[in-house]
């Protein structure tokens, strides 16, 4: 990865902000992610916090250990389960998210957008069905 490239990285649990990929942040013992700001301006407990800095989430991101088997994942900057997570997506997002990602490196590209596009179409009833139900109070 160009070492000048600045991506889209995680969300910051408490303010929602989007974080740059060459951005430091903070991870709890839960894995919540907190932007710099937040964590100073809350005064939160660094004793349970770990900065994580930039350089070290490169290194995690070529690990092989959290996705064996599975190198359509690893074709981009950021994994889609590390998106998922940062972005905090349900069950149908998630997957619209991992099915698009790997479409063209896993070896059944139809069969992954025709899933894909299940689950939007699930994700699209839903907040339809929702949106019909605001009406109705």
């Amino acid at each position: 990865m160009d070492a000048g490239m600045n991506l889209p990285g995680p969300a910051c649990l408490h303010c929602s902000r989007t974080m740059g990929s060459m951005e430091s942040y903070y991870r709890d013992s839960v894995g919540h992610i907190y932007c710099k700001e937040c964590v100073s301006t809350e005064r939160m407990d660094l004793n349970t916090m770990a900065l994580i800095e930039p350089a070290q989430r490169v290194i995690k991101l070529k690990s092989s250990t959290r996705s064996k088997g599975s190198g359509h994942y690893k074709h981009g900057a950021i994994e889609p389960i590390d998106y998922i997570f940062a972005h905090r997506m349900g069950f149908a997002e998630g997957n619209v998210v991992k099915y698009i990602t790997r479409y063209k490196h896993s070896g059944k590209g139809l069969e992954d957008l025709r899933k894909a596009l299940h689950y939007l179409e699930m994700l699209i009833e839903d907040v339809e069905r929702n949106e019909t139900k605001g009406e109705d109070e």
